[in-house]
């Protein structure tokens, strides 16, 4: 009996955990998430950019050459406007979804931030 017990518990923890995944993802998709998005390039350990915001995640297509992927990041950037930026993620280059608490009283607030090593 406490075994049953144990595994309902179980069950009961991962099926609250799936539910609260699949609400926050369904909110990011839905503008409602402000989340900081980096990219890392793997070779290097170098930061090349981040995306901060609301936005939504799209992954584009697979590309054949060098095996990269192409991802949409969609930002809400006013009541009605959004905008759509690619980036290009090869084998070397790795990235991170961060959900951050608003930083801002603008709701609509978004950046992008290069890290380019020779830039002044």
């Amino acid at each position: 009996m406490t075994v049953l017990a144990s595994a309902s518990l179980m069950l009961c923890g991962c099926d609250k955990a799936g539910t609260v995944q699949n609400n926050i993802a369904k909110d990011a998709d839905y503008f409602n998430v402000y989340r900081k998005m980096t990219f890392v390039n793997l070779y290097s350990d170098k930061i090349l950019y981040y995306a901060l915001g609301r936005f939504s995640v799209r992954t584009s297509y697979a590309n054949t050459y060098q095996g990269q992927q192409e991802i949409a990041l969609v930002f809400k950037i006013s009541n009605d406007g959004y905008k759509m930026d690619y980036f290009s993620i090869a084998n070397n280059v790795t990235y991170v979804i961060e959900q951050v608490e608003n930083t801002t009283t603008d709701p609509y607030h978004w950046e992008i931030h290069w890290y380019l090593p020779y830039a002044a």
